[in-house]
């Protein structure tokens, strides 16, 4: 009887990267329902602003056109999407998704159970919100947030925010 060779993966170390806050928020917020870019930044901007505008929240929150964006979200968000927990069906405009590996961290994030639960609720609400009144809530909240906004429609109609899309 012939011996059958080692598989290649055998003796491979596996390691794994532990999820950061940034993360963890993400995970906790997609898990709570689908979003797509814009919900999923104007969520986790709402959980920052009504958990007191922390100094050392996990993103960097600025005014820009259509209202607060923090680059180093889309970041972790491409980390999480490179790592096999969140997917989405098209680059940059479609909704995302975890997937099983990421439903499995999701739960174990390192996100406090009040901070996680003011992450699922307002998740929940901005899945169901239209994105005029979505950015309009944030606006009512958070008005030095939209010094900067541009309220106009862009042709064609829509509220479309070139920092969420590009």
């Amino acid at each position: 009887m012939k011996a059958e060779p080692p598989h290649p993966l055998v003796g491979l170390e596996v390691t794994t990267v532990a999820i950061n806050p940034q993360e963890g928020q993400i995970l906790v917020a997609l898990e709570a329902a689908p979003l797509d870019r814009i919900r999923l930044m104007k969520t986790l901007f709402l959980v920052w602003y009504r958990s007191g505008r922390p100094n050392t929240g996990p993103f960097d929150f600025q005014p820009y056109l259509y209202g607060p964006c923090a680059l180093d979200l889309y970041t972790a968000l491409d980390g999480l999407k490179a790592r096999g927990l969140v997917i989405s069906q098209r680059p940059r405009s479609s909704v995302y998704h975890l997937t099983e590996s990421g439903k499995r961290e999701a739960v174990t994030a390192p996100v406090d159970a009040q901070l996680r639960a003011l992450v699922a609720e307002i998740a929940r609400w901005a899945v169901g919100e239209g994105l005029s009144g979505l950015i309009n809530q944030v606006y009512a909240e958070a008005p030095d947030f939209a010094a900067q906004a541009d309220v106009s429609e862009p042709k064609g109609g829509g509220m479309v925010d070139p920092a969420h899309t590009a």
